[in-house]
């Protein structure tokens, strides 16, 4: 980061012209979203996982303990085991060469997902909400780290298709904001992918009324759908949609 160019400043200020981040710095924030609250720009997500914290369970609050009933010496062992997971391969944390992207790229190119991407970018690409090489690299990192901290036991998923489900959340679905007649049809597609085989859900068909009981009903409904994740916020979004004419990510 370029700071200044007066030698002067440096010399007596000991304010240094350039200064380097290293591959360990984690830069994450917390935004509380209203209407007093602009949108991120599509640059800006392109760069970033967004993670939502939305649910609510209040027949668990307050909690008994913050360590969820573990005890001492397995938290302490977690977070060892975490700490180390972070470091990465030979201290690089989550920095990555060219290659190396390429590399999780291409394994990503040999599990059924990729076809998905293929179909999902197309889905949405009549209505400019397709994505880029960016976001195909993250998702591919994404999908690859986690099968890694899945195999070490620091994070738990269902399925492999849970993993590939919350990178679509977080890398695809915050770019989409704007009126029905914009979000409609796309948010659409998306949900069509997001269906399971034999499913009851006829996207086409859904109207509001029925959009809300799945989302009231989630544990009946969700067998419907493939990739859970994406699919309630979807649906979460329609249901924007259909009662106020917008809808947006957050």
């Amino acid at each position: 980061m370029r700071l200044h160019d007066v030698d002067e400043i440096e010399e007596k200020e000991g304010i240094p012209k350039e200064l380097f981040l290293p591959p360990n710095l984690y830069i994450i924030g917390t935004v509380n979203m209203d209407e007093t609250t602009y949108s991120f720009s599509p640059k800006v997500l392109d760069r970033a996982f967004t993670i939502e914290f939305h649910d609510v369970e209040l027949d668990v609050y307050p909690p008994e303990n913050i360590s969820g009933g573990l005890s001492p010496g397995l938290v302490e062992s977690l977070k060892e085991a975490i700490l180390e997971d972070l470091c990465g391969r030979d201290g690089q944390f989550l920095a990555r060469s060219k290659e190396e992207i390429n590399e999780a790229v291409k394994k990503l190119k040999d599990t059924e997902y990729w076809q998905i991407l293929i179909e999902l970018n197309k889905a949405l690409e009549p209505y400019d909400l397709h994505f880029g090489y960016r976001v195909v690299d993250e998702i591919a990192l994404f999908f690859q780290n986690a099968e890694e901290s899945w195999k070490k036991g620091i994070v738990e998923f269902e399925s492999e298709d849970e993993i590939f489900d919350l990178a679509l959340l977080m890398k695809v679905l915050p770019k989409f904001h704007g009126n029905r007649k914009r979000l409609e049809k796309p948010l659409r597609e998306v949900l069509k992918l997001c269906l399971a085989d034999g499913s009851q859900v006829n996207v086409d068909e859904l109207r509001s009324g029925e959009i809300v009981d799945i989302i009231r009903n989630w544990e009946e409904h969700n067998k419907n759908f493939r990739f859970k994740h994406t699919a309630k916020k979807v649906l979460r979004m329609l249901r924007q949609l259909y009662e106020i004419g917008f809808a947006s990510f957050s």
